[in-house]
């Protein structure tokens, strides 16, 4: 993490030798993002809660930015974003966006008060929200999963030169039936198999986390999903899922479809631990991944090939692996894999080491945040009880204070 407290900042106040460990910036003062931040390759959390303005070229192609938090940037300015694959949030509040300003990137939301013509090209936004006072002139190649428009005279319309909006389902047709329900950002599915309708028809729901206990087989198709629950699968297919974070609770996976979970650009943690069957042309181009574990895997065949901050990969019984390990750009990759005869290229940027890597999630890890959450989520319900139980009791001290005040009443106008 690197603070800077000042309204300004220069980046050459910061040694070169230091600027590819920076994933975390926090900025209480600074008013303008500026094109020093593109120094930070491996920035991937910005918090600039004062800045008003996101200036020319200020964070383009940060291939491992995911969140930016700026909620009084009014401004953003041509090419502020570009080609930023990893890019997952931006906390702003309703904006003006200059003449291109935010090209190819897949986010959360924006808010929109006001936009040049072709603001956004190349643009997948998941909300989209429209001010009340609200001018906005049309984009190219920009969709929204869901939009709120606040807009006197329907300002989305002028938005899409042809209209491409996908209506989020929260009802399901299979739903009646007992086989899944929603609760929250969460769809809990009850089902052992799912039709390819079903899955098609997950794909629009609006869910952040899906928790299947019975699935077996399963076909990722929503983009939008960050957590997958299901222990008990064993096959699964995954062709782009932008916001998932770590495959790491899957144990009985024992097979990937060909071609899977490439381009899965929030995918932090791959660990399968019983996963034996062949990888072809799978996790690749996963930005942000940082840490594989497949102990019983033999056979890479075209996989982990341009994973940018790839730096730990442990393979028990790897014994072939063609093309794959390639192109991890930030760091030499730690490679645990006895049995791997065959010596890394140059290309590959990798070197063998002779103990298994161990992997933490930053000083806490998995199941200590969830026994944390756990405790927390208790401790809300918990709350919620106790508030609900005052409120009642306020009611009836209420009802009594207004009883004893109509006594009074009568007992003063008898007195009278």
């Amino acid at each position: 993490k690197f603070f800077i407290f000042s309204v300004e900042f220069d980046v050459n106040s910061l040694s070169k030798n230091h600027w590819l460990f920076v994933t975390h910036i926090i900025a209480p003062n600074l008013r303008f993002i500026d094109q020093s931040f593109r120094s930070f390759q491996r920035l991937m959390t910005l918090i600039t809660p004062n800045a008003i303005e996101i200036k020319y070229n200020a964070l383009r192609e940060l291939p491992l930015l995911q969140n930016v938090f700026a909620p009084k940037v009014q401004q953003f300015q041509q090419n502020c974003f570009q080609s930023n694959k990893s890019l997952f949030s931006i906390y702003h509040q309703p904006s003006s966006f200059a003449f291109q300003s935010i090209q190819q990137v897949t986010i959360k939301s924006l808010k929109v008060l006001q936009t040049d013509l072709n603001a956004f090209f190349d643009v997948m936004v998941k909300k989209l929200y429209i001010a009340k006072n609200a001018q906005v002139k049309s984009s190219q190649m920009f969709s929204a999963d869901v939009i709120d428009d606040r807009s006197v005279d329907s300002q989305s319309s002028k938005l899409f030169v042809v209209q491409n909006k996908k209506e989020c389902k929260q009802s399901l047709s299979f739903i009646s039936s007992g086989e899944m329900h929603i609760k929250g950002k969460t769809l809990h599915v009850q089902s052992e198999n799912l039709s390819q309708s079903q899955q098609n028809e997950i794909q629009l729901l609006d869910v952040s986390k899906i928790v299947a206990f019975n699935l077996t087989s399963f076909n990722l198709l929503n983009t939008w999903v960050q957590d997958i629950q299901m222990p008990n699968l064993k096959q699964i297919t995954c062709q782009k899922s932008h916001c998932l974070q770590n495959l790491s609770n899957l144990s009985l996976i024992q097979k990937i479809q060909y071609n899977s979970f490439s381009l899965c650009n929030n995918l932090r943690c791959v660990e399968l631990l019983n996963l034996e069957f062949p990888l072809f042309n799978c996790f690749n181009f996963c930005s942000v991944l940082s840490f594989v574990n497949l102990p019983k895997i033999k056979q890479l065949n075209q996989s982990f090939n341009f994973c940018l901050d790839l730096q730990f990969f442990n393979a028990d019984e790897l014994t072939n692996c063609e093309e794959s390990i390639q192109c991890s750009e930030f760091f030499q990759v730690r490679v645990f894999a006895p049995k791997l005869l065959k010596k890394f290229n140059q290309e590959q940027n990798c070197i063998k080491v002779g103990e298994r890597n161990v992997y933490r999630v930053s000083e806490v890890d998995l199941g200590e945040k969830r026994r944390i959450y756990g405790v927390s989520q208790k401790m809300k319900n918990e709350l919620k009880k106790d508030q609900k139980a005052q409120k009642e009791v306020n009611l009836v001290i209420r009802y009594k204070m207004k009883k004893i005040c109509q006594l009074i009443a009568k007992f003063e106008l008898g007195t009278e």
